[in-house]
């Protein structure tokens, strides 16, 4: 992906025109194990510090204001398993397809029920040195085939494993874009989640999909909004708004509508490359997670706490 530059303000077309031919030589056995930045919503009972409500840089433990506008660059929908407390992840699929167990949590992590599902004994578990693979379709965990009936009660089970919506996006506050990628992710962990991302999918669709324009030819802006769940109880989440299309109306030869071509112009090569590197990106969060080991496992978060069609990947 695009690499940050030291200095927010300074756009990527400054690289001198002398280096510009000799992108990406030297890099052969430098490890390639990219993570994104998550963006969240600090919510009461999180263990985030700042302002109740406002966007939030969990990975690098940012307060960053009531809102923050954003332009989106791919959005894709993955699969993931939690433990029966929803503190860690037992599995995740990136393509939907192929499930990656990260067994290097030690038996312990995994309940049961979630082995007999995964199809995995403590003694593969205790053997694998990091991740075990397992294909999406005969999961009885699968998020859309795995729903059962209790045989008393005739109520439907819901799956153990959830979808989750995953927008890869570049920060674009002051009209300015910053390179490094980041992710805004929304598990379907609740019937509140599952309405937040279909509401944005939609709007998305509706601003620039039926317009015709690329998905990253928009700009958005991610806040938060206070809603009752089917406890009673008050939560925040996100909410997300449209500001406009990107050099729409402004002036060819003003300095803001060369922002906006840039902005442009960054956001369509980071889907390229996001594009031609999807499977490569996957391993190497995988990788990442190996590496960081058992004791920081990726967090689950609960409620209290032109590409083709493919690289939209929204709710109809």
């Amino acid at each position: 992906m695009s690499l940050p530059t030291e200095d927010k303000n300074q756009q990527t077309s400054q690289v001198p025109e002398f280096m510009q031919e000799d992108a990406g030589v030297g890099y052969d056995d430098v490890d390639d194990q990219l993570t994104f930045e998550e963006w969240r919503i600090i919510t009461p009972l999180s263990n985030m510090q700042g302002e109740v409500g406002n966007v939030y840089n969990y990975t690098t433990s940012e307060d960053l204001g009531a809102a923050r506008k954003f332009i989106i660059f791919a959005k894709r929908k993955t699969f993931f398993l939690s433990d029966e407390e929803n503190t860690a992840l037992l599995c995740k699929s990136h393509d939907r397809k192929k499930g990656y167990i990260r067994a290097y949590q030690g038996a312990d992590a995994f309940d049961k029920e979630a082995m007999e599902g995964l199809g995995v004994t403590v003694e593969e578990i205790e053997g694998a040195e990091s991740i075990l693979e397992r294909e999406c379709d005969t999961c009885p965990h699968h998020p859309v085939k795995g729903w059962s009936t209790d045989a008393e009660t005739g109520d439907n089970i819901p799956p153990r494993c959830n979808v989750s919506h995953d927008y890869y996006i570049l920060d674009f506050e002051d009209e300015v874009v910053d390179p490094s990628p980041k992710l805004i992710r929304i598990g379907e962990t609740s019937r509140l989640k599952r309405d937040v991302a279909s509401e944005f999918d939609n709007l998305i669709s509706s601003k620039l999909r039926m317009s015709n324009v690329p998905l990253y030819g928009g700009v958005f802006e991610m806040t938060s909004q206070d809603m009752e769940n089917s406890r009673g109880k008050n939560v925040t989440m996100p909410d997300f708004n449209f500001v406009g299309i990107l050099a729409k109306g402004l002036d060819p030869k003003s300095d803001r509508f060369r922002a906006h071509k840039e902005a442009y112009n960054v956001a369509k090569t980071s889907a390229q490359e996001f594009n031609d590197r999807e499977e490569e990106l996957a391993q190497a969060a995988e990788k990442s997670a190996v590496a960081d080991g058992p004791a920081e496992h990726e967090e689950v978060e609960t409620e209290d706490g032109d590409f083709g069609e493919d690289s939209w990947d929204l709710e109809d």
